[in-house]
């Protein structure tokens, strides 16, 4: 799995949602759903209420990049009721992206991450099952995403490691005053 992490704020995150909006990329929240019917997210308000009180998890798909439509399937280890999620890697492809809240007491970076990641193959249910590789045009959309958050960032070593961090996030940490 190809994956690359960064350090943004909620500012910078509905940039991100925007840049999406441009390139014809849109987002589905990964949660539950009453029926197979996902939703896509409209505006970059409801996006950042998303992540703040439903999910941190989205899949981003394009008629540019993905071939066939996501597959939704019902959970049936929910007795209670009827409730649908999207099954990872069918359909697609799709980028994986994960927008944390918060962070871990341990992390490197005392900051909420934004993840982004996708798979090398994915499933086809279409006609048989058929497992594919994602295309280069779809690689040429992760690269463009990428490098959108990278011109937003900074690359910071700490602890040995390489992260990718805002210049406002810098600036909102102390201990990054080495960032600019």
């Amino acid at each position: 799995m190809a994956e690359i992490n960064f350090y943004i704020n909620n500012m910078e995150r509905r940039l991100l949602f925007e840049f999406f909006k441009e390139q014809d990329i849109y987002l589905v929240p990964d949660k539950k759903y009453p029926n197979e019917n996902y939703e896509i997210v409209r505006e970059s308000d409801e996006f950042i209420e998303i992540i703040d009180n439903e999910t941190v998890g989205f899949f981003a798909i394009s008629k540019q990049f993905s071939l066939y439509g996501l597959y939704v399937e019902r959970n049936e280890f929910f007795t209670h009721e009827e409730a649908y999620f999207v099954k990872q890697r069918y359909g697609g492809p799709y980028i994986d992206i994960a927008l944390y809240r918060g962070y871990a007491d341990d992390a490197d970076i005392m900051y909420k991450r934004t993840n982004l990641s996708y798979y090398p193959k994915y499933i086809k249910l279409q006609e048989e099952w058929e497992e594919f590789k994602v295309s280069n045009e779809f690689l040429i959309y992760f690269k463009k995403i990428v490098n959108f958050l990278k011109s937003m960032c900074q690359k910071v070593k700490v602890n040995g490691k390489n992260y990718w961090i805002s210049k406002n996030v810098c600036n909102e940490l102390e201990i990054f005053k080495n960032c600019n």
